[in-house]
């Protein structure tokens, strides 16, 4: 499988990036209430990269706070429970687009307020 005759192979040598993605679990405070907490359930490589004019008009339509997608190596497990940590910014999961075939990557919408 390729697109525009690059193999997927091809493609995931261009992912470099460490990306540890993170799984949150809720725990008591022992106050009455509860506290968030994110582990890293695993490292994969990955890519972050801006949206395309078109990708921003789509994304609206889920969460107009999409700012970014990161690309991931085919064979990864990421939902939108999931965060990312790509170079000590977090990356909230909002949208993942499902591969076509186990030969592809993982495309991950998120938001990111950090600078």
């Amino acid at each position: 499988m390729s697109i525009n005759g690059v193999s997927f192979d091809e493609i995931n040598a261009f992912l470099t990036q460490s990306v540890a993605i993170q799984a949150q679990s809720t725990v008591s405070d022992n106050a009455g209430g509860d506290t968030v907490s994110f582990a890293t359930a695993s490292t994969v490589n990955g890519l972050v990269s801006s949206l395309n004019g078109r990708e921003m008009y789509e994304m609206e339509k889920i969460n107009p706070l999409i700012n970014s997608k990161v690309y991931l190596i085919k064979g990864s497990v990421v939902t939108n429970e999931n965060r990312l940590l790509i170079n000590s910014k977090h990356y909230d999961v909002e949208y993942v687009k499902n591969p076509v075939s186990a030969d592809e990557f993982i495309i991950a919408y998120t938001v990111s307020n950090e600078k």
